[in-house]
């Protein structure tokens, strides 16, 4: 007797790559904020007398940590999705919608 396994939908290339582009869908704001925090110069200061202190090289260096490391959650969610691990999965998911979050309060949508 042989036993057939179907994957689950989520298990699939189609819906791996879904769960991919849903994790950059989530997490596009907090990607975008972090590395324009990380990379663009401050430039708040043209035409005042005084000078604008911008942001600290710890600051834009946790920006640019945390802003490369969001670049490869939909990368580990879709590798998570074909592995059929729920867990890591969801965790890739809830990650990302951290990530987004933290890049509308940043943004101050949030």
């Amino acid at each position: 007797m042989t036993r057939t396994h179907r994957r689950p939908w989520w298990a699939t290339w189609p819906g791996a790559l879904t769960m991919a582009a849903a994790s950059l869908a989530m997490a596009a704001w907090g990607i975008v904020a972090l590395l324009g925090t990380a990379l663009l110069p401050d430039d708040g200061g043209v035409g005042v007398d005084f000078e604008v202190a911008g942001q600290g090289m710890f600051t834009r260096g946790v920006a640019l940590a945390v802003g490369v490391a969001a670049l490869a959650l939909p990368v580990l969610t879709c590798r998570w999705a074909r592995k059929r691990w729920a867990g890591y999965l969801l965790l890739g998911l809830g990650l990302s919608a951290v990530v987004g979050a933290v890049g509308l309060v940043m943004f101050g949508i949030l």
